[in-house]
């Protein structure tokens, strides 16, 4: 007991021995010296910035969330078809030619009358 009464009180004046005296030991203000020509905050944000970078992230792998109620890939497809049928093309107009040595007009009415009688003859039987 006579120990541990001893150790405390010398821990004690050891405490109030060294706080008296703190004072004594913080530095004085210097003047700024203007003596290194680069700015230390950039490097030494560049320095971290690219350690951050070179650490590899590693992402865990998710489960498929199905929580899209429609195709995307048939929505991406739709606005692209949409987009280009907007498109204006302009042509020069061109002179006609007299390439072809029949009536088309004839060829298509003769080929209707035909397509209608086929039908009907069908529907028929």
């Amino acid at each position: 007991m006579k120990t541990q009464i001893l150790l405390i009180a010398a821990l004690l004046s050891l405490t109030v021995s060294t706080s008296s005296h703190a004072d004594e030991f913080k530095q004085k203000e210097e003047a700024y010296i203007d003596d290194i020509p680069f700015n230390t905050d950039s490097i030494a944000a560049d320095y971290l910035l690219g350690e951050l970078l070179n650490d590899t992230i590693k992402l865990s792998e998710e489960a498929y969330v199905d929580d899209i109620p429609f195709d995307t890939h048939e929505v991406v497809l739709t606005y692209h078809s949409d987009s280009a049928m907007q498109v204006n093309f302009v042509m020069e107009s061109e002179a006609p030619i007299d390439d072809i040595p029949f009536n088309t007009s004839e060829v298509l009415n003769a080929y209707m009358k035909w397509a209608g009688t086929m039908a009907l003859t069908k529907k028929n039987s």
